[in-house]
């Protein structure tokens, strides 16, 4: 563990204190960073790298970054830009002559207001195809095929799409000349002195000693973590859907990733207009900037740049940041500007998501904070599953008042209506967590939609289109699931 002069043992103490606490309930397992002024100041390692052998992690353990990975896209693009070699307004049509959107520029790309598809696009081509594994080069033979066009008008709006930065990947490439490994460790890893990072997916594979393995539990009931291989699930995802890189794919340590963190922000690796631009909001043809995330934990809204999301509160400085989900990984990079503070947390699970690197955030500033948010959800279903719906809602009450516990998010309380609803021994115990749902988050239309799924199973129709149209009217702009629902059951 490191510290500098300025905190000394106040602040180790003061972040120990906090994640202890979710350390003791495997909430945190991974490894938490704190630099400022490119320097470490706290260090920690939790949990297991390998929890079937006991080995724990350590500072060198090595992590998928998922979508931390487009902040290294985005800085090879700019910097064939500074290199002449493209123009962030040119057409990406004019390298791929058969790209089907003449339309969509790079820096639409960069953005995220291209308007193309995420992973959806490989849906039904994964139906025809279960066993191959699509990558980069799949994605224009999909778009050509693909009938639903574009989200929307590019620029016009925003929509996170992976095929993006994967299809970057491939510019520079072909700019290059080279793979995207060897680009980056030339022009990336080498100036920065970055030696533990690389790319890693289903098709390339690097033996390393270090490197975390993947872990999830399969279910909220679930009291154990298992190798994220072993879930049903998770195939289409690790599988079918791992051959991409450029979106995500690199494995990482924390201290590599403070390394980048240092060179990026120094104007090492990309001259300072362009780590400006990178860090602008993006604004649409209409002039508005948008708003692209409505809640960063409680540190508010988000607009979106390039590779970065940029917090629109700036009366702490300017903070930028970047989180990354996969199966097994959950990943959090955080910069201040203003006060050259770097937050980093990689794990090798997906239980807390971004919430300690959050906390970790205000304790560093001299914030109170009570506890590191670990989500209720779990405990609530365990209760629910083990104990029944009266010991359920009785935990549920006396958490949720408890300042170290963080109430369910909507895709939390969907996700274990979804996995109770898979065994027909617990679709009751489904409807009740979808019940409690829509009573303590009212008019969701994602919890209502979900919600009149499991009526459905249980064949309370005219509940269930009552709920239908509950969501459609909280949400005209969702697809046509829940219309097409409301046809079927009113045609019963």
């Amino acid at each position: 563990m490191a510290t500098s002069s300025l905190y000394g043992q106040s602040i180790t103490s003061k972040i120990d204190s906090v994640f202890n606490v979710p350390y003791r309930n495997s909430s945190l397992n991974g490894n938490l960073l704190i630099a400022e002024k490119g320097k470490v100041i706290y260090q920690r390692s939790f949990g297991y790298r390998d929890v079937a052998n006991q080995q724990p992690i350590t500072p060198v353990s090595a992590f998928g970054l998922a979508s931390i990975s487009k902040q290294f896209t985005l800085t090879a693009v700019l910097q064939l830009k500074e290199k002449g070699k493209l123009k962030l307004d040119d057409h990406f049509v004019k390298y791929f002559p058969d790209f089907p959107f003449p339309e969509i520029t790079i820096g639409q790309m960069l953005t995220h207001t291209s308007g193309l598809p995420d992973y959806e696009l490989f849906d039904k081509l994964i139906e025809k195809e279960p066993d191959r594994i699509f990558g980069n080069k799949d994605i224009i033979p999909a778009l050509k095929v693909w009938n639903k066009g574009l989200q929307f008008k590019p620029g016009d709006d925003w929509s996170y799409s992976n095929m993006n930065y994967c299809l970057l990947a491939l510019l520079i490439e072909k700019l290059s000349g080279e793979t995207l490994q060897a680009y980056l460790e030339k022009n990336m890893f080498k100036p920065a002195g970055i030696h533990h990072t690389y790319i890693e997916n289903v098709v390339l594979k690097t033996n390393n000693p270090d490197r975390t393995v993947n872990y999830e539990y399969p279910t909220f009931y679930a009291s154990k973590l298992v190798p994220v291989d072993s879930v049903p699930d998770e195939h289409k995802m690790i599988y079918n859907l791992g051959g991409f890189s450029g979106q995500g794919g690199l494995t990482s340590t924390a201290e590599d990733l403070l390394k980048f963190d240092n060179a990026f922000f120094s104007g090492k690796l990309i001259n300072a207009n362009d780590v400006n631009e990178a860090l602008t909001a993006v604004k649409f043809n209409n002039g508005q900037t948008a708003q692209v995330f409505d809640q960063f934990i409680d540190l508010g809204a988000s607009g979106y740049g390039m590779g970065w999301f940029v917090l629109k509160d700036t009366t702490k400085g300017k903070i930028v940041w970047h989180s990354g989900g996969r199966p097994g990984i959950s990943t959090v990079h955080l910069h201040n500007l203003r006060t050259d503070q770097t937050i980093i947390m990689l794990q090798n699970t997906q239980e807390s998501s971004t919430t300690p690197a959050v906390y970790a955030y205000h304790l560093l500033n001299g914030e109170s904070m009570h506890g590191a948010g670990i989500p209720i959800i779990r405990f609530y279903a365990q209760a629910l599953v083990n104990e029944g719906t009266d010991a359920a809602a009785i935990k549920l009450q006396a958490l949720r008042g408890d300042s170290n516990y963080q109430m369910p998010k909507d895709w939390m309380w969907v996700d274990l209506g979804y996995q109770l609803s898979q065994k027909k021994e617990y679709i009751p115990l489904a409807l009740e967590a979808f019940r409690t749902a829509s009573i303590l988050i009212p008019d969701n239309w994602y919890i209502n939609q979900n919600y009149a799924t499991a009526l459905e199973k249980v064949g309370k129709n005219k509940l269930a289109i009552t709920l239908y149209k509950k969501s459609i009217a909280e949400n005209p702009k969702q697809d046509d699931y829940s219309a097409n629902r409301i046809k079927a059951l009113e045609g019963k």
